[in-house]
């Protein structure tokens, strides 16, 4: 019997932690036996199960103390917004509470590093298409066989959720797995029954998404797809970056234009209201306060408390008692301030670019990342996904961000070394 070596059993720990940060199982287990917890203090159980997986696999971090340290200087924007997390305990009006979380943070944003140092592409999606799988499948399990956990009821209407919390949950991961598992079955050309299984995860991914009725998943999914098929399509022109570029920049302001001037019949056809229910003006609460603490914003998580902090204010006025801001970059505002926000959408603008000219000069390797990063950068209007402790959608961004390395030849053409270990 074949022997597991030590890195083997550490993929099997990466893959056990994968599906904790997708935030599978455990929320819904919690709300359907014990009942909701306390948002402000977060989920006991889900906590001490994410220490022990942290505290089991950064150690491999110290095998490469170089390799990690060259990672941080390549590219140090996600440990600027985690040290400024850190810094603002010092204007939190709850400092406890916004410790423990910036130390979420910090072990949320190293245990990306620790997966640049550790694995590569290859690896790091496989485990990653694994653990995805293994949420389809039990999503439909719970769906078919223990339907008063995997179907909710939204505003009057019944809609899957699968082994998620919400029906938006299983939207998004069902749009994420249709990435993963597309990028896959591409890069899959030696083993045939591997393709048979990104296939059916596929089918699998599409097959959620419309029983989960989520209209952010369904727009990502769309997303996703025309741009797998836009960025064939270049790839097949085989034209420089400065021919491409311009008609590019055209076509997505038409679309945008498009977007703008047919915006309502759109919310129509997938079945939301003008306000976004309810978001719009939520978000023109919460503007005014991100305002009065324009620069640094409340510290970070120090903003929604219930009616014992800031979003009282928003409590009050809005009919209803959302826990957070429904738009991360709103979220990011309230909680580390304009700097925070920028550093973040700075980080962002700065891998999308990066990987799309990467991509343009044949690094084909990149295409998954512009479209997870397009994908981020859309539902960061719905859901966190930047600095958001215990979430794989921060540690897939630490990741790449930790994986970019530019190896610079004495020849007037570049060797672009992106996505090396």
């Amino acid at each position: 019997m074949k022997k597991f070596s030590v890195h083997q059993l550490e993929k099997i720990g990466h893959f056990l932690m994968f599906l904790l940060l997708l935030e599978a199982f455990l929320p819904l287990w919690r709300n359907m036996i014990i009942g909701d917890f306390d948002p402000v203090e977060g989920d006991p159980t889900r906590r001490t199960m994410l220490l022990v997986g942290y505290l089991g696999l950064l150690p491999f971090l110290m095998l490469s103390p170089q390799k990690a340290i060259s990672r941080i200087i390549q590219t140090p924007l996600p440990w600027l917004l985690a040290i400024l997390a850190i810094l603002s305990i010092l204007w939190s009006g709850v400092p406890d509470l916004t410790f423990r979380r910036s130390i979420a943070i910090l072990l949320t944003t190293t245990y990306g590093l620790t997966l640049a140092v550790r694995l590569s592409f290859d690896e790091f999606l496989d485990i990653l298409g694994w653990a995805l799988l293994v949420c389809l499948i039990s999503s439909i399990f719970m769906v078919i066989f223990i339907p008063d956990w995997g179907i909710g009821t939204y505003r009057g209407e019944n809609a899957w959720r699968g082994i998620f919390s919400h029906k938006n949950s299983l939207g998004n991961k069902a749009a994420l797995s249709f990435l993963v598992m597309l990028t896959l079955w591409l890069r899959t050309n030696k083993k045939l029954w591997k393709r048979w299984v990104w296939g059916i995860g596929i089918i699998l991914a599409v097959f959620l998404l419309v029983g989960s009725n989520s209209a952010t998943g369904l727009v990502l999914f769309f997303v996703m797809l025309v741009g797998f098929i836009l960025l064939h399509f270049l790839r097949m022109l085989r034209l420089s970056l400065q021919i491409v570029l311009p008609p590019i920049l055209i076509l997505g302001g038409l679309v945008a234009v498009v977007l703008v001037e047919n915006f309502e019949a759109i919310l129509v056809f997938l079945e939301r209201g003008a306000t976004m229910t309810g978001r719009i003006p939520l978000w023109q609460n919460i503007i005014p306060l991100a305002v009065d603490r324009f620069w640094l914003g409340y510290g970070l998580n120090s903003f929604w408390l219930g009616w014992e902090g800031p979003s009282a204010q928003i409590w009050a006025v809005s009919g209803w008692q959302p826990g957070y801001a429904h738009n991360g970059y709103l979220d990011l505002w309230l909680s580390l301030g304009i700097i925070g926000l920028t550093l973040g959408v700075i980080l962002l603008f700065y891998l999308l670019i990066y990987s799309f000219y990467f991509y343009i000069i044949k690094r084909l390797d990149t295409q998954f990342w512009i479209l997870f990063l397009i994908f981020v950068f859309l539902l960061n209007f719905s859901e966190g996904t930047l600095l958001r402790s215990n979430s794989i959608w921060w540690v897939m961004i630490v990741y790449f961000a930790s994986m970019i390395k530019i190896r610079v030849k004495p020849k007037p053409e570049l060797s672009m070394g992106l996505l090396d270990r």
